[in-house]
């Protein structure tokens, strides 16, 4: 969210429906909210979130009909090494 609101202050405009947020995790629903709300273009991400997952595993919002904005979304590119480093970062935490 903070990613969002620092590119809406660059552009000088709420609307992001030019840009591209790059994640690693797909986003929860309250990342997926805030990105329907700043109405970003598109999304891309690695690793699928199959517990909390809102752009296409548990939840679409992303092309969600009854939302008045829809946005792209890019995933599984560098999966594999993206899960790999979150498995391995929260384990470094444990």
């Amino acid at each position: 969210m903070l990613a969002l609101r620092d590119a809406a202050a660059a552009v000088g405009d709420r609307r992001l429906r030019e840009a591209t947020l790059v994640v690693t995790l797909e986003p929860c629903p309250l990342c997926a909210g805030a990105v329907w709300a700043a109405q970003v273009g598109r999304v891309v991400f690695a690793a699928p979130d199959l517990k909390a997952g809102a752009m296409g595993s548990l939840y679409n919002l992303a092309v969600d009909t009854r939302l008045n904005h829809r946005t792209e979304v890019v995933a599984g590119l560098e999966a594999d090494a993206s899960a790999e480093l979150l498995r391995s970062f929260f384990a470094s935490r444990r």
